[in-house]
């Protein structure tokens, strides 16, 4: 009997490891009483989505092991979901999914979403006056908007989405990972990546800051103050529709610029590269390499700074092509910058 004690505590363990997450903890807390949401996960992946009760607020743990389910309470005014603190086995295989339903009656003054190397996948529009999510080894994935004063996207070697985010000052950051941003409202922008692409579709910013190491950049909207945009080793794409009011620039080291902007835009233009072409489909101008080039454009306005020290710079009319147009062939001889749109 003793020789069959290891073999049927290895059964056990195999069917602990392997077994599909069950339904363990499920509580109920009414939106009157909760002011904020605390997320703080180890391994576990955070999905929201809408609770059909328009008074309550749903928090479901899905685990194949209950000794290993998170813990959920309500501390005063905020719900909190936190790893089990006793958890600290190599238990191989866990599994499992906090789900947290919100009524789309909820609004939250802080609310903070992480896990380590879980994935965090919102599809629930998400109010509040401060909001932040962080997937450390995982991705983030926002299918709703955010609409939030604040709001602050993080993934160390993860990916990002966001199908919206309004408010006054949006961050987002990646170490490893590409940054898709959908739809954006703010005042102030700030996005960034080291190994990994931006892209920003229907912007309207304030001013924005952009920047990534090995990775493009693709821009598109409204940018109505200033930008700051720079790639070390990646090619600009600039889809703006109208010319900001106050000095930008746009820095490639190794990679191509394009800039578009519409035809009756006012503003004066410093372009220079160094082993590069600059194509100002404006004044239908083309120089080779080792440009130094001012104008002014339709009267001249705010300078915009153009530098690339390999690669081409082009601006042009998007009336004519671009994130507006329709492929003219008046502009095939231009070297428009082409960005890989998958996500």
């Amino acid at each position: 009997m003793k020789k069959l004690l290891p073999f049927f505590s290895f059964l056990f363990f195999a069917a602990s490891s392997f077994a599909l997450p069950n339904l363990l903890d499920r509580q109920l807390f009414k939106v009157r009483n909760i002011e904020n949401l605390d997320v703080n996960l180890s391994w576990e992946n955070l999905d929201i989505q809408e609770c059909d009760e328009a008074d309550n607020i749903l928090v479901e743990v899905y685990c194949n092991s209950k000794r290993y389910a998170p813990d959920v309470k309500a501390v005063g005014s905020t719900i909190i979901i936190e790893t089990n603190k006793y958890d600290r086995s190599f238990f191989v295989n866990k599994k499992c999914t906090v789900i947290l339903r919100l009524p789309s009656t909820a609004k939250f003054g802080k609310a903070r979403l992480t896990t380590t190397s879980g994935d965090i996948h919102s599809q629930m529009v998400i109010t509040a006056k401060n909001f932040t999510a962080t997937a450390t080894s995982g991705d983030l994935s926002i299918t709703e908007e955010v609409f939030a004063d604040e709001a602050a996207f993080k993934a160390t070697s993860g990916n990002i989405y966001i199908e919206g985010v309004f408010g006054e000052k949006l961050s987002a950051g990646t170490t490893s990972g590409s940054i898709n941003i959908n739809k954006s409202s703010a005042e102030d922008c700030s996005v960034s990546a080291t190994s990994g692409r931006l892209k920003l579709s229907n912007a309207e910013l304030g001013q924005a800051k952009l920047e990534t190491t090995s990775g493009s950049i693709s821009l598109q909207g409204q940018v109505r103050q200033a930008f700051d945009i720079s790639s070390t080793s990646g090619n600009l794409g600039l889809e703006l529709d109208a010319a900001p009011s106050n000095n930008c620039k746009a820095t490639s080291t190794s990679g191509s610029i394009f800039l578009g902007l519409p035809g009756d835009a006012n503003f004066s233009l410093n372009v220079s590269t160094t082993s590069g072409s600059f194509t100002n489909g404006f004044r239908k101008e083309k120089l080779g390499s080792h440009v130094s080039y001012n104008s002014d454009i339709n009267g001249g306005g705010a300078n915009i700074k153009l530098t690339a020290t390999s690669g081409n710079i082009t601006v042009d009319s998007n009336d004519v092509f671009g994130a507006k147009g329709n492929g003219s062939s008046e502009a095939s001889d231009i070297p428009v910058v082409i960005f890989d749109d998958a996500k």
